[in-house]
């Protein structure tokens, strides 16, 4: 590459030098004007893995452009915010099914390697299931990534009484036991997201499974006290995090 000086959109003289400077191993290798434009571009070139990156404008090096900060939860509170909006878009899909009233449909929320959190593929199940497992497994995920599982209890199967609605606002013994056997030894972080008969979102933890597991068992025994469910606690319209810079479009 020739030493040149071209103007950039400022007016100011820009100087390319032979000497391109190296960002770990990825070099920046020439200049040149695109289609015509004024502004200065750099093409950036992988030589580890052999890949033309992009082209960025001149001086976005040196102002940090090129070096975005990650942005991704880190703190347990702002984890929870994240989590807490992951599952109330889900919660917007999963009501959006044509069946979701007969049958039930289930998603993950994961933490990615790079420290993302991301939403899972949502798969549908049958009247009184859901494929947990194959969610994680689908949603090219490990058990030991995922933080929260959301599914919902259909209206058309348990919102038939108000006993039978009640209760179903709550996980079943057989969530608890499912989340036991797929968690296997780690499931006390895990949050349990129910979509109820009555389309509420509520969010339960598996450390305090003990409390509704007597919850129920106090329903069962034809005990209909509102109390025994709590309020709903997530926000059925809450917005997604921006998207963290580094690791791409949410989530």
């Amino acid at each position: 590459m020739s030493k040149r000086k071209r103007k950039n959109k400022s007016g100011s003289n820009t100087e390319n030098t032979n000497q391109p400077p190296v960002l770990d191993h990825v070099e920046v290798v020439g200049s040149n004007d695109i289609l015509d434009d004024p502004w200065l571009w750099w093409m950036l070139y992988d030589f580890e893995n052999h890949y033309l990156l992009d082209f960025i404008p001149d001086g976005a090096i040196e102002s940090g452009w090129f070096n975005p900060q990650c942005t991704c939860p880190k703190t347990a509170e702002e984890t929870e915010a994240w989590v807490d909006a992951i599952a109330s878009n889900m919660a917007k899909e999963i009501k959006s099914k044509p069946d979701y009233l007969e049958v039930e449909y289930v998603g993950v929320i994961y933490r990615h390697i790079d420290g993302s959190i991301k939403a899972g593929v949502i798969l549908r199940g049958e009247k009184e299931s859901a494929p947990v497992g194959r969610s994680i497994t689908e949603s090219g995920t490990t058990r030991e990534m995922v933080m929260a599982v959301i599914h919902n209890h259909p209206e058309a199967v348990y919102g038939i009484d108000s006993k039978l609605k009640l209760k179903n606002s709550l996980p079943s013994n057989n969530d608890w036991k499912a989340a036991e056997e797929i968690f296997q030894g780690r499931p006390h972080d895990i949050t349990h997201y129910i979509i109820g008969p009555d389309h509420k979102i509520r969010e339960f933890e598996y450390q305090d499974r003990q409390r509704w597991k007597r919850n129920l068992e106090r329903i069962d025994r034809g005990d209909e006290n509102r109390s025994l469910v709590p309020k709903p606690s997530i926000d059925e319209n809450m917005e997604l995090p921006h998207p963290c810079p580094v690791h791409g479009e949410f989530p």
